[in-house]
């Protein structure tokens, strides 16, 4: 007899034993997955319904349960979850638009005449940027700073170093016929907090998508009638500012193992 079999035997006989005499088991091989980890998952998904044991000495697990059908269902399952995951490129990119203007009324002093003076200016910026991770990891497209903060502790006040993280985060799951869906959230404040998922959809690898519609902020400001060396003078200040959507594009780098 396999001395290595013989946790998997003792395991589907505790576990069978648990349950009703028409139970089925049967034992999955991982490939890429951790048994534990596994395991873990499966307990969340179905609750009691399923009892899973972790052997971690032939890379496997045992699942029992009530019905065969309820077996097969979470062996299926396994089957998805346990694949090299692909490794995918994001290229994240938008453009933001800036205007300003200034207008000056007033009138000469010393000739009687009115005057008027008028400025504007506009500046266009397009960011780009990439990265490169693991399908279903978090990919970080922020701008981190390192802060200093005293807290409170039991022996007196203590300084600690806190990373503050501004921007989004993205990552993707393939799902079959060239497409990948990908999780979009916005990422604000300390590392740990501020973790607000945005949008949730499927695109095509290779083409950019379009996220996100137009923002825009404007604000004003009017000074009024003075005495100035040229004489009296009204004043108004405007400016406005645009993000024109976020647009991004996935490209497989890596497709790992393929879906069954």
């Amino acid at each position: 007899m396999n001395l290595r079999l013989l946790p998997v035997l003792l395991v589907s006989i505790l576990l069978l034993s648990a349950i009703s005499a028409d139970a089925a088991s049967k034992v999955v091989k991982l490939r890429s997955q951790r048994p534990e980890e596994v395991c873990d998952i499966l307990s969340r998904l179905f609750g009691s319904g399923l009892r899973c044991a972790p052997v971690p000495s032939i890379q496997a697990v045992v699942i029992a349960a009530d019905s065969p059908e309820r077996v097969d269902e979470a062996a299926a399952l396994l089957a998805r979850l346990d694949r090299r995951p692909g490794t995918m490129r994001f290229s994240v990119r938008h453009t933001s638009t800036s205007s300003r203007s200034r207008t000056e009324l007033g009138l000469n002093r010393a000739r009687l005449e009115p005057w008027l003076e008028s400025r504007a200016g506009s500046a266009q910026k397009t960011g780009h940027r990439s990265v490169v991770g693991m399908e279903g990891a978090w990919l970080s497209f922020t701008d981190d700073t390192l802060r200093l903060e005293t807290v409170p502790a039991p022996w007196g006040p203590e300084t600690i170093a806190i990373t503050h993280r501004q921007g989004i985060e993205i990552r993707g799951t393939q799902s079959g016929s060239g497409t990948v869906i990908i999780e979009l959230r916005a990422a604000s404040g300390p590392e740990q907090d501020s973790r607000n998922l945005l949008t949730r959809v499927k695109v095509p690898f290779g083409q950019w998508t379009r996220l996100g519609d137009t923002t825009e902020a404007e604000s004003s400001h009017q000074d009024g009638f003075g005495i100035g060396n040229a004489g009296m003078a009204r004043i108004d200040e405007k400016s406005h500012s645009s993000v024109d959507g976020w647009e991004v594009l996935v490209d497989l780098v890596e497709p790992g193992d393929p879906l069954e």
